[in-house]
């Protein structure tokens, strides 16, 4: 009786514990001010909102869909909100993203590597700071080309095409 009792005062102290943790854990859903920071960038019906975690960073992901059907993801970074990549996931790709920080227009970046190629099949892209670019801001454009997957890198800030492969 005596082992039972004390079974139970530890299962007892456990929950209480583990209760008392969870007030420090962040929230699996994005504060409004995130929500509202991406629906500023691009119109539409938030579809997705969660944490995650990219490369070993704290992320909120926002995933908004706008009428067309376009569907655009955002990453915000969980210890101070600043914006940690964006990703164009579903076309059309006929919209516009402007990311301000005195970085060019998604359709200006578009237009650079749409003719770096002389393609116009663009399957996704990303806006985010590439580490095997010195950490700058660049847009990455996967385009498909006779089945094969070919990516452009511009730089964000000049519109210089820094890599094709």
């Amino acid at each position: 009786m005596k082992t039972l009792l004390n079974i139970l005062t530890i299962m007892v102290l456990l929950m209480v514990t583990s209760c008392g943790d969870t007030q420090n854990e962040p929230s699996p859903e994005p504060p409004q001010n995130i929500i509202d920071k991406s629906l500023s960038y691009f119109d539409g019906d938030v579809i997705e909102k969660y944490q995650d975690t990219e490369d070993g960073v704290a992320v909120w992901k926002v995933k908004i869909r706008n009428s067309k059907g376009s569907v655009l993801k955002f990453y915000w970074r969980v210890s101070d909100g600043s914006l940690y990549e964006m990703e164009g996931e579903t076309g059309p790709f006929d919209y516009e993203v402007v990311p301000g920080n005195n970085l060019i227009n998604f359709q200006a970046a578009l237009t650079i590597a749409k003719g770096s190629v002389k393609n116009d099949n663009l399957q996704g892209w990303y806006l985010k700071k590439e580490s095997r670019f010195k950490d700058i801001w660049v847009y990455e454009f996967e385009f498909d080309i006779n089945g094969n997957d070919i990516k452009v890198y511009i730089d964000a800030a000049s519109g210089n095409v820094l890599e094709k492969s």
